[in-house]
């Protein structure tokens, strides 16, 4: 619902079984794919990119951030941090969703 009011697509390539509590999985994946929407300026694209590899399975996130600098990005998963470009965006949230994944 976040990607279609705002023009936001979400695509998927590649497939892969992870192994794992499906609640937890559950709960990061969304976190991490909610946040990649909500950081993104409207009529783009967030990107899930699924690998296997051997015995493991990649999964990579991809968005159009704008605005994010280097030293954001070092304190992304950092409890209550967000930095002032989140502003911008007029989202909730006390800053908590990267650190609880």
């Amino acid at each position: 619902p976040l990607a279609d009011e705002t023009g936001k697509t979400i695509t998927v390539e590649g497939e892969g079984v992870v192994a794992g509590d499906s609640d937890m999985l559950r709960r990061a994946f969304s976190n991490l794919l909610s946040n990649a929407i909500k950081y993104s300026p409207d009529n783009t694209c967030t990107a899930i990119h699924i690998e296997r590899d051997s015995d493991c399975v990649n999964v990579m996130i991809t968005n159009t951030m704008s605005g994010q600098v280097p030293a954001n990005l070092e304190r992304l998963f950092d409890r209550f941090y967000r930095a002032d470009s989140s502003r911008f965006y007029n989202t909730e949230g006390a800053g908590l969703g990267l650190s609880i994944t």
